[in-house]
């Protein structure tokens, strides 16, 4: 047998979909890696449905005590020694060629350190919709990574060697914004992408994930890596904008203000560029936000039918 490259890294809690996350991984083309699972002291029958499977790639760590998801990362890193780490959430699904493809890609591609995929939304009843379409070129993720993160957790494969030979790890202050100050981290020391295809499908929907849920505070931590991204990459005109986003009332200038910024960053990046569209949609999509989170008002619903309009 080759020398294993790649190992899957699958963190899970009581969760009901585990069955499926895992018969997606065992599915791959790629048939040489390890799926590592960490079990955050699951009080259901997770743990039983793991130990079901009779697969000797599978590697099963229990937690004595619930870490917390960022714990349960960062330990499963320390473990993990091969070259690759591929990551998937337990409510998530890999399609059947996304290892292959990864692994080609950063074995082609050293100076490389991450790679994800554009990924499609599935929802509780795993009925598939809309497709996320990331910025695929080095340098379109370092424009987008000053607005959000450039990449679907859940999606990327990393170079093991980036993380170790550099210190790197998840940040254990941060919960459900965790990947983000990574990406930035992982980005100065190398080059980053994510392949123009649809290789992850990404579950929605389900009320107790940690993205779905407090959105004001999920909202609140991005904001906070932001404006670290942005501090670190000298943005100055986008940490104007940060400051005026974090304003729990908006008034009107407020609003023209931070569209100013956004929409004059966008103007800097070549309509040509193949990354314009994502860009397009994450720079439009922020702003729509920042205008209308907190807007109930009439003035909201004018912005709301402007920018739809603008976007149009």
């Amino acid at each position: 047998m080759e020398k294993v490259l790649v190992t899957v890294l699958l963190p899970v809690y009581n969760n009901p979909n585990i069955n499926l996350c895992i018969d997606s991984v065992l599915k791959q083309s790629y048939k040489d890696f390890e799926l590592l699972i960490i079990d955050n002291a699951s009080t259901d029958n997770t743990v039983e449905v793991i130990k079901s499977y009779d697969d000797p790639r599978i590697k099963l760590v229990i937690n004595e005590e619930n870490i917390g998801p960022t714990g349960s990362l960062n330990k499963g890193v320390n473990l993990i020694n091969t070259k690759y780490i591929a990551r998937i959430d337990a409510d998530d699904l890999m399609l059947e060629n996304r290892l292959e493809k990864q692994v080609r890609f950063l074995e082609n591609n050293p100076e490389y350190g991450i790679v994800g995929s554009w990924t499609r939304h599935i929802d509780t009843n795993n009925n598939l919709y809309e497709i996320n379409k990331l910025c695929t070129t080095d340098e379109g993720i370092r424009k987008y990574l000053n607005i959000q993160s450039p990449f679907y957790h859940p999606a990327v494969m990393i170079r093991n060697s980036v993380l170790k030979d550099n210190n790197l790890n998840y940040d254990l202050n941060i919960r459900v914004a965790v990947e983000y100050k990574l990406w930035n981290e992982i980005l100065k020391y190398s080059k980053g992408c994510n392949l123009p295809e649809v290789l992850t499908y990404y579950r929605v929907g389900d009320s107790n994930s940690l993205t779905a849920a407090n959105p004001f505070k999920r909202l609140q931590e991005y904001l906070n890596v932001r404006e670290l991204v942005c501090n670190e990459n000298n943005q100055s005109e986008i940490l104007k904008s940060l400051k005026i986003e974090r304003k729990e009332k908006k008034n009107i200038f407020d609003c023209i203000r931070i569209f100013n910024i956004l929409n004059n960053y966008l103007k800097n990046t070549n309509k040509r560029n193949e990354d314009y569209e994502s860009l397009k949609s994450c720079i439009y999509s922020r702003i729509y936000e920042a205008i209308a989170l907190e807007n109930d008002t009439m003035l909201g619903s004018i912005l709301n039918k402007a920018m739809r309009l603008y976007k149009s």
